[in-house]
């Protein structure tokens, strides 16, 4: 039987550098390919971790960014580290030790400035067959977390950063990537699910200590398969709170979506288009849970399509 393409697990790191330092590891992301370039055996390493059941793309193919790593070595202390992307260096450099979050918020600026064949919006989504969820970020709500919990909960992950929406289907393509992980999150997902491969965490970062989940082989696999959302859930961590939903009116979430996307102004008409079609087509609600059981319950039972629990506006508000 035919052998597919190998993925990125299947090298060695020895072998994966040289293909970095050559020329370069392409991955097919979804909406988009990128391809890396590097001569840091540390990346190479943390490359197997979080990439590893991604399948390398021919070196012929079309890539839509090339992100590159330079090292800058110092005489005393430590080096460090500097991206260029497609030749050109937009960000300032970083200790080495932060090479790796520095790679994954270079492409993700470079994503949001540059994937406007779709409305993008600043959200984690899941899906479940061809059926999405949709939550946007905001800062503190904890979007990168729950995003990453649903996906070890058995969702298929699209994205913890970025809802590429369709705007004549309405569709959301896969943007895949590993999951940032900050600070006390980190522990949290890698106690639940001590089998998930997380990659090193690095302190000191502008957003404290952070660390990178890898994808499931599952959603790799099906990272060209785009899914319909359905459901819009502002996520809100309550200690102690007893786990339900309060619908939002859409006039609200479309407030406060407009305001979340990269780039609504910039498709003018069609964006506006693509958000009214989008909150048309979902339910809204915000979420307010105290644990990821919680969570798992009530967003469970939005896909059962069983009857969620719902809480007085004015409660959620206090």
């Amino acid at each position: 039987m035919m052998r597919g393409a190998p993925t990125v697990a299947d090298l060695s790191p020895a072998s994966l550098l040289e293909r970095l330092a050559g020329p370069g590891v392409a991955l097919d992301l979804g909406a988009c390919a990128a391809r890396f370039h590097s001569t840091h055996l540390a990346h190479a390493e943390a490359m197997r971790t979080l990439y590893g059941a991604f399948p390398i793309e021919p070196d012929s193919g079309f890539a839509d960014v090339s992100v590159s790593l330079h090292v800058q070595r110092a005489l005393f202390g430590q080096g460090w580290a500097r991206i260029f992307i497609d030749g050109e260096s937009p960000f300032q450099v970083l200790p080495l030790a932060m090479h790796l979050p520095l790679i994954e918020w270079g492409l993700n600026w470079t994503i949001a400035h540059r994937l406007h064949a779709w409305l993008v919006l600043h959200a984690g989504i899941v899906a479940r067959g061809d059926r999405a969820l949709l939550m946007p970020a905001f800062s503190g709500v904890g979007k990168s977390t729950l995003t990453a919990a649903l996906m070890c909960h058995g969702y298929r992950l699209l994205s913890d950063e970025f809802c590429a929406l369709d705007p004549a289907s309405g569709s959301a393509m896969p943007v895949l990537r590993p999951v940032c992980l900050k600070n006390d999150s980190i522990e949290r997902i890698a106690a639940r699910w001590p089998e998930r491969p997380i990659g090193p965490s690095i302190a000191g970062t502008h957003k404290g200590t952070v660390a990178h989940l890898a994808p499931t082989p599952e959603s790799v696999a099906a990272r060209k398969r785009s899914a319909r959302p359905e459901f819009i859930v502002f996520p809100r961590y309550q200690a102690g709170a007893t786990a339900a939903f309060e619908p939002v009116e859409p006039a609200r979430a479309f407030v406060k979506l407009s305001g979340n996307a990269f780039n609504y102004s910039l498709l003018g008409e069609a964006g506006f288009v693509a958000l009214t079609n989008l909150l048309a087509q979902s339910r809204i609600y915000e979420l307010r849970y105290s644990s990821f059981d919680d969570a798992f319950e009530c967003i469970d039972a939005l896909f059962a399509d069983t009857e969620v629990v719902a809480f007085p506006a004015e409660a959620a508000r206090r």
